[in-house]
């Protein structure tokens, strides 16, 4: 039987196919598969190889960008203050 409401489970492809997760899996008896399963939205794996995983890297740059404008600002106080 199939599973209900959910989209039949695709087979591993031996080529990379545009539009899916194509994450490689691991080593088989008929050599390297990729992935057949669709990428989580705005993501380019799917949800088995890190797609839903937090965003925290971008996060991340945003907080070092933030620190390193206020470090800037700082930095030109004290030498507008020197003079």
């Amino acid at each position: 039987m199939g599973r209900p409401g959910r989209r039949p489970l695709a087979a591993p492809q031996l080529e990379p196919v545009p539009g899916r997760c194509n994450a490689r899996l691991r080593a088989s008896s008929t050599g390297s598969l990729f992935c057949p399963n669709y990428p989580v939205k705005d993501r380019t794996r799917c949800r088995m190889h890190g797609g839903a995983t937090p965003r925290l890297p971008r996060r991340l740059g945003e907080r070092a960008a933030r620190w390193q404008a206020i470090e800037e600002a700082a930095r030109r106080l004290i030498r507008s203050e020197e003079h």
